[in-house]
């Protein structure tokens, strides 16, 4: 989806206004309360980035649902691939995931 630069920019523009949301709870609050704060300030973020990117994807399915085609527009292939030619290409979706999984990891242990 996001690439080169962009990439970079959306996650590091992320992980900068979580750390000020961190620090700021930090300064804050009573020194005896801090880490529970920061708790819930982590917490708040990893849930809000879940709610939102589960409202556009609410959001995507909605605008595709309204999507009506032609009837001539789906194509007339003739003969469907059998499922185990299918089965057999590799998982792209899966290898995005692992991509997305990695960078992830990687800009959180050598950022």
């Amino acid at each position: 989806m996001f690439t080169g630069r962009r990439h970079v920019l959306l996650r590091g523009s992320y992980q900068g206004f979580a750390n000020y949301y961190r620090f700021s709870t930090v300064e804050a609050t009573d020194p005896n309360h801090a880490s529970r704060a920061n708790s819930w300030i982590v917490s708040g973020l990893f849930v809000g980035s879940c709610l939102a990117q589960a409202a556009l994807s609410l959001g995507a399915l909605a605008l595709i649902a309204q999507v009506r085609l032609k009837p001539g527009a789906v194509a007339q292939t003739g003969k469907a691939r059998p499922l185990r030619q299918i089965l057999a290409l590799p998982p792209l979706g899966l290898m995005h995931g692992a991509k997305a999984f990695f960078d992830s990891w990687y800009l959180c242990k050598y950022r």
